[in-house]
């Protein structure tokens, strides 16, 4: 999402000034200049402001400006130049400047290009290893489920024949002892 200000709104028309535009795609952006303004120009200024959003909602770009962190925010100052091809205005260091912003705009996109192909692939690693993790449990609880199963069985298996034992084993009757009569019995 993004929205361009001007200094002098009266001077320019910026069409559009406010829109969407998805990521890793281009969008030409017009701006016109009123022709009574042409020579007065030089010292006004456009603010680009875009905005990393899953909103579709123009209208509250300024709400979610406000509230969105640092890192979801570009905010890019352009001065105003007018380029006419026809004449021959520019001098050499103008020229030169212009070749030496367009080259470090360049370095600046490929460093931006490098860094999110980095962080793509650090995602790919850690969905990678998410999924690693998450099989390894789902295996560790099928494992420890079979264990519980095996002694759950044997439990009841080992409860079955004691109380199978107990029912085999008659009591014994209880012979009565009697005291001895003599002493020498007792011996």
């Amino acid at each position: 999402m993004f929205k361009i200000k001007t200094t002098s709104p009266e001077k320019f028309r910026v069409r559009p000034s406010t829109g969407l535009i998805p990521a890793g795609s281009t969008d030409i952006i017009r701006v016109y200049l009123q022709n009574e303004y042409k020579n007065s120009c030089l010292k006004e200024k456009f603010l680009l402001m875009a905005l990393e959003t899953e909103n579709n909602n123009l209208e509250t770009f300024g709400e979610l400006w406000k509230k969105a962190e640092n890192d979801r925010k570009v905010e890019q100052r352009l001065k105003c130049r007018i380029n006419d091809d026809a004449s021959s205005e520019g001098s050499n260091t103008e020229k030169v400047e212009r070749k030496n912003s367009v080259s470090s705009q360049q370095e600046q996109i490929d460093r931006l290009r490098m860094h999110c192909e980095w962080l793509q692939r650090s995602q790919r690693m850690l969905m990678f290893a998410t999924l690693t993790l998450f099989f390894a449990l789902i295996v560790a609880v099928l494992y420890e489920r079979s264990n519980h199963s095996a002694l759950e069985a044997a439990i009841e298996m080992l409860a079955k024949k004691m109380n199978a034992t107990e029912c085999d084993a008659a009591p014994m009757p209880k012979q009565e002892v009697l005291p001895p009569i003599t002493y020498e019995e007792d011996l």
